[in-house]
């Protein structure tokens, strides 16, 4: 597990597409967002759909993580698929997973995209199966409960013999690990939460029900803390591929002015 620890830029050397070799993951805290300047700004990005959706909100906490989410990932797309932040067009797949249409997609980017209280993050690459789950991990009283209804049994067992003030920090460890997972496959709660199980020492290791038909050692696995109040998961599915950097930027308002001078 890793501390989280903000990169300067997206941007690669000259000529170099800095996700050659990486993978890069977005985060923004809404709270730095609640000048009225910058939502505008934010909110003249979104599509008519996502401004519904955002309108309809009822408290003005959900319509700012919202709004900052989405604004970030139309702006994160544009430092490098080509397109202003406004033209980014999305469908979703059968499971509900959203993706850029086809046709504006020619430079195969992929995207995943996660929000709890208080944190909002985008991953980003061109290349890996690729999902992102953050949560905050201050709020949940009997994590074990909740365990026994949706974990594996060697997942469950794994809580049960650790002491009960570690039962919160390994929880969300595991559920951030899995919703990672099933996001990165792209299916969501279509794949049983104990059909596969994680196992944590010195590297996160999975394993699969038959029924999965997948193979362990094509998937990469990452857990963060960005403040003290989240956990963050990522899961990479490789293949044979080098396990990849992923590098981590954060985005503020001062970094969409900046995007805007460049693309808008």
């Amino acid at each position: 597990m890793s501390h989280f620890e903000a990169s300067r830029t997206a941007h690669g050397g000259e000529g170099k597409d800095p996700l050659e070799d990486a993978v890069h993951l977005w985060f923004v805290h809404p709270e730095g967002w609640k000048g009225d300047e910058a939502q505008a700004r934010l909110l003249s990005l979104l599509s008519p759909a996502e401004r519904e959706r955002w309108e309809a909100f009822r408290f003005s906490r959900d319509r700012l993580l919202y709004l900052t989410a989405h604004g970030m990932l139309r702006c994160v797309l544009s430092r490098y698929g080509g397109l202003s932040p406004r033209q980014w067009r999305f469908v979703t797949n059968r499971y509900g997973r959203p993706e850029i249409v086809a046709a504006q997609n020619r430079r195969s980017l992929r995207f995943n995209l996660s929000h709890t209280a208080g944190l909002a993050v985008c991953l980003v690459n061109r290349v890996f199966d690729a999902g992102v789950d953050v949560e905050r991990n201050d709020r949940l009283d009997d994590p074990l409960s909740i365990a026994e209804r949706y974990f594996s049994p060697l997942e469950v067992r794994d809580l049960r013999r650790r002491p009960r003030k570690e039962h919160r920090e390994r929880f969300f460890t595991l559920w951030t690990l899995k919703e990672a997972y099933i996001k990165a496959r792209g299916m969501g709660l279509s794949i049983p939460l104990h059909h596969f199980s994680f196992e944590i020492d010195d590297r996160i290791g999975i394993s699969f029900d038959p029924a999965l038909r997948d193979d362990p050692s094509r998937w990469h696995f990452e857990v963060f803390h960005p403040t003290p109040h989240h956990t963050l998961a990522c899961a990479l599915g490789r293949g044979p591929l080098p396990v990849p950097r992923i590098e981590r930027f954060l985005f503020t308002p001062a970094e969409v002015a900046k995007v805007g001078g460049e693309i808008f």
